[in-house]
């Protein structure tokens, strides 16, 4: 047999003969679990809503709203000469080219740079309002004594790009924004970044070209612009494949979500994210979802597969993109049903994403991996539910599914277990659970998608398929779709999912949950007290800005409150 999506190596797809069977395959089929059958302490959890609503309307107005002030004070000499980052045609056939059945599946090659951004050599009191040209991008002076600074950034031919910083610092009152032409807006990113270190990897813009903005809010001394500046280490070249869903390329039997699913998973749709980053030389993409614990805290626990990331440092680079949909009309017309997913991705704001996680628990045997997310969930989020009960042995049992195959949108598809599939070689039954597809189907990137049960709790995460014809994912008679079982490692996570009381974490300002369990959140919580922040009417960027924590207005226009 031959096992695809989590395997470093390929065995070849041949014939069944006695070779394989001894080598890889076990035709036995258990109609009962073994006695010592991990998971036989039962617990769960039940799905939980978000206490925050997404009002979509309102978060793309906010964004028209950015755009319109980031174009308005563009110095458009700094976009005369962009940096450029083409990648080789050896770079782009490594990902063209690459299979589709590995996984994690590669979307993309990351191009390293050394584009130092860097003001100390400038005096405040000679900045004006005329354009001053740097070797990369030009900045000039703000009516508010402040000022700003725009270039452009481009990866000829790529789909979409991140950017990679490192070295960044920024003072007070300073933030830089990515943005695009056609209306894309991300950031503010301050300080020393998102993990406060200095490096992080920007969100994903599309398109091959993107501009930057770094505005500084007045007063600027020459004290600030020393203390401003960052470093362009590289860039993500994204190709077409990282956002072409129930396109040419996906399997006939890939079914969009959209098209028509079961109720059961219609909070999987609002918990489920299509995760990609970066690790050494390429870009990769994979499923996962949010999970729930008995506490009801919102702490976003993240499940995925441990073969899609195991490592911390991928983690950190991780970006999300939750409730990621298409329309039903995307798969129904032809010839090119996907002609419009660009505008989509480009239209997907950055509150529906998050970046970076931490590990909290990976394992191989099962293959998953727990995050915790850096950022709070998005608003509208599910954290699904979950079940410790063993169903690695419970023929016929019927199982769910949301995924992001091939880096589609989200696709639904249903499977039953079969305990009379043969098992491959180090994915033993009851670490993992054999079913076959009975509607729609999985490909690389759907990996790390949690499976359901018949009460819409998660019982696994797709490991991948086994079979004699992996290549083709729609043989549902001749491959099985396997899953590591939550059972199987339901023990190294309970912990965190199954908490005695309140499990205090760091407190976050700015998500409305008692994070560190002292009765107290957010503005209300001494920990959340900026000691020398702003007052009320000082004008800011971000909320850490203000003495209250709360940093409202319009763009450009920002006051504490």
């Amino acid at each position: 047999m031959v096992q695809t999506m989590m395997m470093k190596r390929r065995f070849l797809t041949i014939p069944i003969c006695a070779a394989v069977l001894g080598g890889f395959f076990n035709f036995t089929a258990l109609a009962a679990p073994p006695a010592d059958v991990p998971g036989a302490g039962v617990a769960q959890a039940m799905t939980e809503r978000s206490s925050r609503s997404f009002d979509r309307g309102a978060v793309m107005r906010d964004r028209r709203a950015a755009h319109e002030w980031l174009m308005g004070e563009a110095v458009v000499d700094g976009l005369v000469r962009p940096v450029r980052a083409p990648v080789s045609a050896d770079g782009i056939a490594a990902i063209d080219r690459s299979s589709r059945s590995s996984s994690p599946e590669r979307a993309g090659v990351v191009r390293e740079l050394k584009v130092d951004v860097a003001f100390a050599d400038l005096r405040a009191s000679r900045l004006n309002a005329k354009s001053l040209a740097r070797k990369t991008g030009a900045l000039r002076a703000t009516s508010d004594g402040g000022f700003v600074y725009t270039a452009a950034l481009q990866s000829p031919g790529a789909t979409a790009v991140r950017v990679h910083f490192k070295s960044f610092r920024l003072p007070p009152a300073t933030a830089l924004y990515l943005f695009t032409e056609n209306g894309q807006v991300f950031g503010p990113y301050g300080g020393r970044g998102p993990h406060d270190d200095g490096e992080f990897w920007s969100h994903t813009v599309m398109g091959d070209e993107v501009w930057l903005q770094l505005r500084r809010r007045g007063p600027v001394s020459d004290a600030d612009l020393r203390a401003t500046g960052f470093r362009i280490a590289g860039v993500g070249h994204l190709r077409p494949r990282f956002l072409e869903g129930f396109c040419d390329y996906n399997a006939s039997c890939v079914r969009n979500a959209e098209c028509g699913s079961d109720p059961t998973v219609a909070d999987a749709r609002d918990a489920t994210a299509h995760m990609q980053w970066p690790s050494g030389p390429y870009m990769y993409i994979c499923t996962g979802g949010l999970l729930a614990d008995t506490a009801g805290s919102e702490i976003p626990y993240f499940l995925t597969a441990n073969h899609c990331i195991s490592k911390g440092k991928d983690a950190r680079n991780l970006e999300n993109f939750f409730q990621l949909t298409t329309s039903c009309e995307s798969q129904s017309s032809s010839p090119h049903p996907c002609d419009d997913i660009f505008d989509h991705m480009s239209n997907h704001p950055q509150s529906l994403r998050t970046l970076g996680a931490d590990i909290l628990s990976t394992g191989r045997s099962a293959d998953y991996t727990l995050f915790q997310l850096r950022e709070s969930a998005p608003a509208g989020s599910a954290f699904l539910g979950w079940s410790s009960t063993p169903i690695a042995f419970d023929d016929g049992a019927d199982l769910f599914r949301i995924s992001h195959p091939g880096g589609a949108p989200q696709a639904y598809s249903e499977h039953t277990v079969d305990v009379s599939a043969g098992t491959c070689q180090s994915w033993p039954r009851g670490d993992r659970i054999y079913s076959r597809d009975v509607y729609g189907a999985t490909e690389g990137g759907s990996s790390g998608s949690p499976v359901l049960n018949s009460a819409g709790q998660v019982v696994g995460q797709l490991s991948g398929a086994c079979g004699t014809n992996v290549n083709d994912v729609c043989d549902a008679g001749s491959n099985a779709t396997v899953d590591g079982a939550f059972a199987a490692y339901y023990d190294e996570v309970s912990q965190f999912l199954d908490p005695q009381g309140c499990t205090p974490q760091p407190e976050n300002c700015g998500d409305g949950i008692d994070n560190d369990c002292d009765g107290l959140a957010d503005e209300l919580d001494p920990d959340c007290d900026q000691g020398g922040g702003y007052p009320p009417g000082a004008a800011c960027e971000f909320d850490s800005d203000c003495a209250s924590n709360k940093c409202k207005g319009k763009p450009g226009a920002k006051t504490c409150r």
